[in-house]
C-alpha cells in the first residue's frame, strides 16, 4: 500500500469581528452512517458527499437567499452536502485564484462538485435532485479521514488527513480551513451569520499525483494561531479530492469536513 506524504504549515491571524452579531447558527454534525468499523465487510464503498462552493460579496442582494437554499438542501439530505463560502472581503487571498480557476465572474455563484452544476439563482429542488443523482448506483469514491489535535509546541494545531483512493487515476488533493459563525455586516442591514467561510489553503491542489486503487495519499501540517478565537466561532478542516480528466476537465471524487481538534473517521455507504 503506497503512501504520498506531504507536510505543510499555515499562519492564521484571526481578527475579532467589530459587531456583536446575532446568536451563532450552529453547524449540525455529520450523521454517523452505520457502525464506523474499518473491518466491516463493506469493501471500499466509502460515504459520498457533494461539494457546494458558494461565491458571495457584501454588495450581493441575493447572496443570503443562495446561502439559505444550500442550508435547506443540507437539512433535506443530511451529511451529503459539504459547503464552503468564498466571501470576497473576508476569505483569504488564495480564494481569488481559486475563483479565477473555476471561471466565477459574478455573485452569487454556486458550484456543485467544481463544475457539474452552476447556479446563480437559489433553487433547493435543483440542489436536492443533483445530490440524489450523485448517490444513486454503485460508483465508488475515495474515503477520507481527518485528524487534528493541539501541538506540544505552543499555539499550533496539528492536522493529519488521509485519502483512500479507490480508482486508479491522476488526482489533486486540497485541504482548506473554514470558519463557522462569522457575523458579516451588510450596509444598512443587520449582520448575517455565515458558516463554512473559507479562511485559507492548508494544502493547495496544484500538484498532481498518479494513484492506483488501494493507495493512500496523506498530508500532515500545522496551523499557527496568532490570536484567540472569538467566542462562538469555530474552525473546521475541509478535504476534497478530484481527478484530472483528459482535455483539462475536473471530476470531483469526494469531500469531507471535520471540526478542528476532532476526528472524522472513515464513513461507509449504508447497505
Amino acid at each position: 500500500m503506497k503512501r504520498f506524504p506531504l507536510i505543510v504549515m499555515l499562519l492564521l491571524v484571526l481578527a475579532p469581528c467589530a459587531c456583536d452579531g446575532p446568536e451563532p447558527d450552529p453547524v449540525e454534525p455529520e450523521p454517523v452512517i452505520d457502525p464506523i468499523d474499518g473491518s466491516a465487510d463493506r469493501g471500499n464503498r466509502y460515504f459520498h458527499r457533494s461539494a457546494a462552493f458558494t461565491f458571495a460579496d457584501y454588495s450581493c442582494g441575493s447572496c443570503p437567499s443562495m446561502l439559505d437554499a444550500v442550508k435547506t438542501a443540507q437539512g433535506m439530505r443530511p451529511g451529503r452536502i459539504i459547503d464552503v463560502l468564498f466571501h470576497e472581503r473576508i476569505s483569504a487571498g488564495s480564494a481569488q485564484e481559486f475563483k479565477k480557476q473555476l471561471g466565477v465572474n459574478g455573485y452569487p455563484t454556486l458550484l456543485m462538485d467544481l463544475n457539474k452544476l452552476r447556479m446563480t439563482t437559489p433553487d433547493v429542488s435543483k440542489l436536492t435532485n443533483y445530490v440524489d443523482n450523485q448517490t444513486v448506483g454503485t460508483a465508488q469514491h475515495a474515503g477520507i479521514r481527518i485528524e487534528s489535535y493541539p501541538s506540544y509546541s505552543g499555539n499550533y494545531i496539528d492536522f493529519h488527513v488521509y485519502c483512500y483512493v479507490v480508482k486508479t487515476g491522476f488526482y489533486h488533493f486540497c485541504v482548506m480551513l473554514v470558519e463557522d459563525n462569522i457575523p458579516i455586516e451588510k450596509f444598512g442591514k443587520d449582520p448575517v451569520v455565515c458558516n463554512s467561510v473559507f479562511r485559507g489553503m492548508l494544502v493547495f491542489p496544484d500538484s498532481e499525483f498518479y494513484c492506483q486503487g488501494g493507495e493512500i495519499w496523506d498530508a500532515t501540517g500545522g496551523v499557527v494561531m496568532r490570536s484567540q478565537m472569538p467566542e462562538g466561532r469555530k474552525l473546521r478542516i475541509v478535504v476534497f479530492v478530484y481527478e484530472a480528466m483528459e482535455g483539462g476537465g475536473m471530476r470531483m471524487d469526494n469531500i469531507a469536513s471535520c471540526p478542528v481538534l476532532d476526528t472524522l473517521d472513515l464513513r461507509y455507504e449504508p447497505y
